[in-house]
């Protein structure tokens, strides 16, 4: 019988895109669900700011990690205390992710080698149409956004990732 490991959702994007708020937000949605969630924010130091944000969403335990290093394997949770982890950053993880983003400079990453791309998250004023063919969600969607990562990674149906 095989162990089954922690899923990992990892949020991208540049700067002030906006993944630090979303993943703290979906944090509290998963919490809101009865969900123990580690947060793991890709930072070269301890951020008391982004802890804060992460323990009043709910999060049962907020890490930290420096550039390449990465949850990939359940590196954060060996004793699987955890039902997911939402990680804000870890680009160059292997976990899928979720591409964050504000402008149009931005979205033109959208087809960039950031595989496994999962969903975007923009704000309302963009298309939701795009070449690599993703669900595209707007800031204001977070239930549906959450409805289809605890589907595809909670629920095991991640048959479709990009």
């Amino acid at each position: 019988m095989s162990v089954k490991e922690t899923p990992v959702i990892a949020f991208v994007g540049h700067p002030d895109s906006g993944k630090t708020t979303l993943a703290s937000q979906v944090t509290r949605y998963f919490h809101t669900r009865g969900l123990k969630v580690l947060s793991v924010a890709e930072a070269d130091e301890e951020d008391e700011a982004i802890r804060e944000k992460f323990s009043i969403a709910g999060a049962a335990d907020v890490r930290f990690v420096a550039g390449a290093e990465g949850p990939a394997g359940g590196d954060f949770d060996p004793d699987r205390r955890f039902d997911v982890v939402v990680a804000d950053g870890l680009i160059r993880s292997g976990a899928p992710k979720v591409f964050v983003f504000r402008t149009e400079e931005q979205a033109a990453l959208l087809t960039d080698a950031l595989a496994p791309v999962v969903a975007a998250v923009t704000k309302g004023s963009f298309s939701k149409d795009n070449d690599a063919g993703l669900p595209v969600y707007y800031f204001h969607e977070l239930d549906d956004l959450v409805d289809e990562l605890e589907r595809r990674f909670l629920r095991g149906d991640s048959s479709d990732i990009v």
